[in-house]
């Protein structure tokens, strides 16, 4: 694990499919080969084989959710995960449903980067009344003021949609 986290590191996703594909062997119950496994397809555009292994551990892992509070955080960045998947290939609709149910919009764990693929992917899958929300949301509430450079960015998309409205 700890030579697939340094070729993660390293950019080298490719080297860490026999590693997690060790890790599976050895520990098959385990999520963490099938993530490692998933991330690194996701990083070499292989999606449907990153979708399949999260998906693998999702099941496993919404089974575990009733009696294990950190299995339901696992299951929202599983999604989180499917969402980037469908948000690579351009599938705005399906990374959208998949954001849903993986990000918390009002939990300090969303991240700005979540908050901003949850609002475009909204956007761009033709629901613009929510990216509108989501969007006003980001910054008002949510972007820092040093990330000027996103700010502005998510302003002049809320700006299209006001022009857009009239």
């Amino acid at each position: 694990q700890l030579m697939a986290g340094l070729w993660d590191h390293e950019g080298l996703y490719d080297r860490i499919l026999p590693h997690a594909d060790a890790i599976i062997e050895s520990f098959p119950e385990s999520f963490v080969g099938y993530v490692l496994k998933g991330d690194a397809y996701l990083e070499l555009g292989a999606f449907e084989e990153a979708r399949a292994n999260y998906k693998n551990v999702l099941k496993q892992q919404q089974q575990e959710e009733s009696k294990n509070e950190s299995a339901k955080d696992r299951v929202r960045v599983l999604h989180q995960k499917i969402g980037m998947t469908w948000w690579k290939q351009e599938n705005y609709l399906k990374a959208y449903r998949a954001f849903l149910k993986g990000i918390d919009v009002f939990s300090p764990t969303a991240t700005l980067q979540d908050l901003y693929h949850l609002g475009m992917s909204a956007l761009r899958s033709g629901k613009n009344r929510q990216a509108y929300a989501f969007l006003v949301y980001l910054r008002d509430y949510r972007i820092p003021p040093e990330e000027d450079a996103l700010r502005q960015q998510v302003e002049a998309v809320l700006a299209q949609l006001e022009e857009n409205k009239h």
